[in-house]
């Protein structure tokens, strides 16, 4: 029974270190090191690229996180718009209040090739905002609330939300509503880049309504979730340049042409 005894305890041993090494293994793994942005600066700004070619940020501090900006110019798959235009993107930016977004205009541009490279598992801090690269084609980065990750030309950020679409785009048909004798409620994108599920959405709650009189042609101007949503004709008119319906939110404008 001693010889037993012994057996088991040496045998619970080796297996408790066993398992004290694996979890040492996976700890210092998953370990993400913090750089020093000072080996990254470039005059006011800190620069640095991943291990692919051709992408890389600039983090340049405001007084603040929220007036810190970040520039990003990365490769994007082609379906990422430029929000403003509807082109393809080719960079992400951050500033002000709008969050992590993809913007055009910058094809010719690349990242600095002087610039220090940020290696999979460091971790950059700049003035609240913090970036990490998780692999050599992707990098993560965020601002308090605002977050963005890059994975070999795919896109996601917590302010830009996909499928988007762009100027002359059709996002589907909304629900008629009210206006049981519309003929097209078909949704199109005429200016920006659109959610078009938010699209559709946004004209079926405005033909719904119960502040139209059904199938009249006196249509209200409403607020529908911040787009601005009014009627340029009355129903029935007979001008095919101009859609029967039209909502408009910043920059970006949708129409029905309702006939």
């Amino acid at each position: 029974m001693p010889h037993l005894r012994l057996a088991v305890a040496a045998a619970a041993a080796v297996l408790t270190a066993f398992s004290l090494a694996s979890c040492s293994g996976s700890s210092s793994a998953d370990e993400v090191e913090t750089v020093d942005a000072a080996e990254f600066a470039s005059g006011d700004s800190t620069v640095f690229r991943l291990e692919q070619d051709g992408t890389g940020c600039t983090l340049t501090a405001g007084e603040e996180s929220r007036t810190t900006s970040v520039n990003c110019v990365l490769p994007l798959d082609d379906e990422v718009p430029d929000l403003e235009y509807g082109t393809p993107a080719s960079a992400v930016y951050l500033s002000g209040d709008k969050g992590f977004l993809p913007t055009g205009g910058l094809e010719e541009k690349t990242a600095e090739a002087s610039a220090t490279i940020l290696h999979p598992d460091r971790r950059i801090e700049v003035a609240g905002i913090t970036c990490t690269a998780t692999a050599p084609d992707a990098v993560d980065c965020s601002r308090e609330d605002d977050i963005f990750s890059y994975d070999a030309g795919s896109f996601t950020s917590s302010a830009w939300r996909t499928p988007w679409t762009g100027i002359g785009d059709a996002c589907g048909d909304a629900e008629r509503g009210r206006f049981s004798n519309l003929q097209d409620t078909e949704v199109t994108v005429t200016e920006g880049a659109v959610d078009c599920a938010t699209a559709v959405d946004v004209f079926s709650s405005y033909l719904s309504s119960p502040k139209h009189t059904e199938n009249s042609g006196y249509i209200l101007s409403l607020d529908i979730d911040g787009w601005q949503c009014s009627s340029d004709i009355k129903m029935g008119g007979s001008n095919p340049d101009i859609p029967m319906f039209r909502c408009n939110q910043d920059d970006r404008t949708i129409v029905i042409q309702g006939r």
